[in-house]
């Protein structure tokens, strides 16, 4: 299915219900060719796509980087990137594990990156279930909440994160406007403008 903004309600798609009741919810499962499309805050548009899959990982291509992203299956964890020459990169990113499947109300997982030889402390948790409107269309998502200490530093900020189980993706980010993302370069407040599900 695509669904684009700016179209209609009655001639989009019947899209399945998510049972909000149930304890938690699993990770996606994502086809070849799916893919997600953003426009950020200062108007420009980036999309990630299913580029490959394996027996245990999803290969997604990001608009804009070199490198592939290798994501767990079970969890939609990033455990490593692939350069162009089809080699493994560790993957030292902050953002990596943005989730952690499976998700539920008042989840928290953290882990330790390093980059540019600053140390982070990434904490996240998974707030509420909301209903989010974007461009592409009025979902119910999970808040993910986002904290990043730099230890040296001591500064810290956050970002907001919106999953929705029927677009099987993020569909809205927040960042703080805050000195401490001033070198997190492309990192900007974004929504989602359409996506394509096989």
């Amino acid at each position: 299915m695509v669904v684009e903004a700016g179209k209609k309600a009655e001639i989009l798609p019947k899209l399945k219900e998510i049972d909000w009741s149930q304890r938690s919810c699993e990770a996606p499962v994502w086809n070849l060719g799916d893919s997600w499309t953003y426009r950020d805050a200062a108007g420009k548009f980036l999309s990630n796509q299913v580029f490959e899959i394996k027996e245990n990982l999803f290969i997604m291509r990001m608009e804009g980087d070199r490198d592939l992203y290798a994501f767990d299956k079970k969890t939609l964890s990033c455990h490593y990137l692939i350069d162009r020459s089809g080699r493994r990169v560790r993957h030292s990113d902050p953002f990596k594990n943005i989730f952690d499947f499976p998700l539920f109300i008042g989840k928290k997982w953290s882990y330790n990156t390093e980059s540019g030889g600053a140390n982070y402390v990434n904490q996240f948790k998974a707030e509420a279930v909301e209903e989010v409107r974007t461009p592409a269309g009025t979902f119910k998502a999970y808040k993910i909440y986002h904290k990043q200490t730099e230890m040296s530093r001591m500064t810290s900020g956050w970002v907001r994160y919106w999953y929705s189980p029927v677009v099987r993706w993020w569909i809205k980010r927040e960042v703080e406007p805050s000195a401490h993302w001033a070198r997190a370069y492309g990192l900007q407040n974004a929504e989602l403008h359409y996506y394509r599900s096989k």
